[in-house]
């Protein structure tokens, strides 16, 4: 999924090699498949990245859906 949306070797490598990379590759190419614009796409695989990096300094934090979804409005 992530050599869809970069071609430098180093944004491939960075979004390859951050946590939860399976699970970002899954939901973005999910939101290929629903019509979402490339444009699109990368900004929320960069906003994924994001999100996955800062979870993963809290590698024992259990949130629930209605915790994330109460945070990001």
């Amino acid at each position: 999924m992530f050599e869809q949306l970069f071609q430098r070797p180093s944004a491939l490598a960075r979004h390859q090699n951050a946590p939860y990379a399976e699970e970002r590759a899954r939901y973005l190419s999910h939101c290929l498949q629903q019509g979402y614009s490339r444009t699109t796409v990368l900004y929320l695989a960069r906003e994924l990245l994001w999100v996955a990096r800062k979870l993963s300094v809290y590698p024992d934090l259990r949130l629930t859906l209605a915790q994330i979804e109460t945070v990001a409005q």
